[in-house]
């Protein structure tokens, strides 16, 4: 069942009808159904749509509810595809039920009995059922003059003759023509069959409205259109058509088939005349008041087309009215109702634009009117004009257009978006709406980076553009490992329009922690719309354990001839605790003057003489006694440490030893 709200109502039928406006405007209940024949309550109405367009309801010579019935089509000139009352006989499996006396599906059983046992089938346009013999609900107790509603009394009772029981009747139109159908109990005499059109819904706050609505309310314009049923059992047999005009205090006369004023063209009558004629597959009530298959009596049933000109309020495009299927004895002002059904809405269709917007990531906005229908409910022979605005600083600016059912639109910049659409059928009938707003935005983007240190830490860093601005980070750090990466690290943080810190490799995941090469890979998503996600892969960054260098005194060895100072050397060795691999430079280092000064010695042994440590380093005299002499001593200090420079991921780390001390002593005797 396809349903509109109230709001899209009111706008569905806004510029149509007066009368539609103000029913909807006064807060409709629930929905109102559109495009299927299953009723929906709306106060105490039923709402139906009987639109068949593009096809006609043939009105045969003589009457019957099938395709292709005996004699001439009396309407065969009329627009329109001709089919009959009976769609089909296959199984029917809607939900069977009866409200406001309109019926979907097939109920044999009771109480709301809509069908004879074993009845199959599906109907063209609208099908009311009335009550029979005990199931009777709406019988005039009192009063049931036309122009005398305040009089009416409607209630549980007995009809009297079955001619009066309105057993069955349809209801059908496409954009010319509405379509009748008409079954009666019995064939005993004459009856007319009155229905009345409404303008305005039914008074809620008339006791009698309630549960049921019976008594409608009157406007000018209104319009009843009686058929009175003629014959009985016999070869003869004739509708008249009465069509009268509420004038504002009572219904008058319009036009007739029997010697008053001539009616519009485009009306067609006829009833059954055969033994033969079938009735609906779904069954009909007999003179007992028994649901039954087979065949018709003579007389039983009558149809019959009108143009829809004659009705208030509604045209080829749609519209809606509210109904009531009456009997009376004739059609004559004066002659009292018998049997009635609830006043129900009669929606004549229209095409009716359904549209939507939804935002994409980045400026697609992708747009759909595939709900939309045409008049019977499908989206046959719909043309689809879209026109895009953006809201420019509170103005709806025309930014783009498509004539397609769907599609995407892309915005020419950031911004809340909207669509109005226009659909039209055959080429005159058109509705509109405007849609949902979208605010779209740049595509998201984004970067990441790894920032080595020269510690076992990195810092991490990671920003988003386009999108809402506003981000949420999904990292996930992995250590190159051949061909199957291991994730180290996965973390998140956001929203916010950045994320960073520092990691440390120590706390990385067991099996992938420690010195190696890393990479991120982020996935920047909008904060606003999570389908929106940019994966962001950072640079491949070396991390190492920070460089440790260390220094120590080897060896000191005398000369083997001559006791020059140059002949004392000291030796030092050094180290690193790089990699095999690494790119490290060295160089020792001595303190002199207040201030480290290179060597210029690269390797990891370093000599110096005795004459380099007093003349480079420091001294200090004392007077010490060796053996039995005492001496003068000049001692001399030189510190000395070794400089690594390790260059990784276009970095330099530097690093210094801890100083070594190389000392030496001169004497004399004063």
């Amino acid at each position: 069942m396809l349903q509109i709200s109230i709001r899209a109502a009111a706008r569905r039928f806004s510029g149509r009808s007066l009368h539609i406006r103000r029913i909807i405007s006064a807060g409709l209940l629930w929905c109102i159904t559109l495009y299927a024949i299953a009723p929906v309550i709306i106060h105490a109405q039923t709402a139906v749509n009987g639109n068949i367009a593009p096809n006609k309801i043939e009105i045969d010579q003589s009457a019957n509810l099938t395709p292709n019935g005996p004699g001439v089509v009396l309407n065969g000139s009329s627009p329109g595809t001709a089919v009959d009352w009976q769609k089909d006989a296959l199984a029917n499996t809607d939900p069977a039920t009866l409200i406001g006396g309109v019926a979907t599906g097939i109920n044999s059983g009771s109480p709301n009995t809509t069908g004879a046992v074993g009845g199959v089938g599906h109907w063209h346009g609208a099908r009311i059922v009335d009550g029979v013999d005990g199931a009777e609900k709406d019988i005039f107790l009192q009063g049931g003059k036309v122009n005398e509603p305040a009089s009416w009394v409607i209630g549980p009772g007995s009809v009297g003759s079955s001619k009066y029981d309105a057993s069955q009747a349809y209801m059908a139109n496409n954009q010319t023509s509405i379509f009748f159908g008409m079954e009666r109990a019995g064939n005993n005499g004459t009856t007319a069959f009155d229905f009345e059109f409404n303008q305005l819904a039914p008074d809620p706050t008339d006791p009698r409205n309630t549960p049921t609505t019976y008594i409608p309310k009157r406007s000018a314009g209104d319009k009843l259109i009686s058929f009175e049923m003629q014959g009985s059992g016999g070869a003869s047999g004739s509708v008249a058509y009465f069509i009268f005009n509420y004038n504002g205090t009572n219904f008058v006369p319009l036009c007739d088939s029997a010697g008053g004023t001539v009616c519009p063209a485009g009306i067609y009558t006829s009833i059954n005349g055969g033994l033969d004629t079938p009735a609906g597959a779904w069954g009909f009530v007999n003179s007992q008041r028994n649901w039954v298959l087979g065949n018709f009596e003579r007389r039983l049933f009558a149809e019959a087309q009108v143009p829809l000109s004659l009705l208030p309020g509604v045209n080829s495009c749609g519209g809606s009215l509210f109904v009531q299927v009456r009997t009376r004895a004739s059609a004559s002002l004066g002659s009292d109702a018998k049997d009635t059904t609830p006043i129900f809405q009669y929606i004549f269709g229209g095409p009716t634009a359904a549209g939507a917007l939804s935002a994409n990531c980045g400026l697609d906005i992708a747009y759909d009117a595939a709900a939309s229908r045409n008049s019977n409910g499908t989206n046959a022979n719909l043309t689809y004009a879209w026109t895009f605005q953006k809201n420019n600083a509170g103005t709806w600016t025309n930014v783009g257009t498509s004539t397609s059912v769907s599609g995407v639109f892309t915005a020419p910049s950031p911004g809340t978006y909207r669509g109005l659409l226009v659909i039209t059928e055959g080429g005159n009938c058109t509705d509109d709406v405007t849609t949902n707003e979208v605010t779209v935005y740049n595509t998201v983007g984004g970067s990441a980076s790894l920032t080595p240190d020269c510690d076992d830490t990195f810092a991490y860093s990671a920003s988003g553009t386009g999108g809402s601005g506003s981000y949420n980070f999904s990292w996930t750090i992995y250590k190159e490992n051949g061909a199957t990466d291991l994730v180290a690290k996965s973390f998140s943080s956001g929203p916010g329009t950045s994320s960073s810190g520092t990691l440390d490799i120590d706390d990385f995941n067991t099996g992938a922690k420690g010195e190696g090469n890393y990479y991120a890979v982020v996935q920047i998503s909008d904060s606003n719309n999570s389908t929106c996600v940019f994966p962001a892969i950072s640079n491949a960054i070396d991390v190492r354990y920070a460089l440790t260098a260390s220094a120590s005194k080897s060896g000191a060895v005398a000369p083997a001839t001559g006791f020059t100072d140059t002949g004392f050397v000291a030796t030092l060795t050094g180290s690193t605790n790089a990699l095999a691999g690494d790119t490290v430079a060295t160089e020792w280092q001595y303190f002199t003057g207040g201030a480290w000064t290179p060597s210029g010695d690269l390797d990891l042994t370093y000599t110096r003489t005795l004459a380099d440590i007093f003349s480079l380093g420091v001294s200090d005299t004392a007077t010490a006694s060796i053996l039995t002499d005492s001496y003068n001593v000049k001692r001399g200090t030189l510190q000395v440490r070794l400089h690594a420079v390790r260059t990784l991921n276009g970095q330099s780390c530097p690093v210094d030893s801890a100083p070594v001390l190389v000392k030496a002593i001169k004497a004399i005797d004063p």
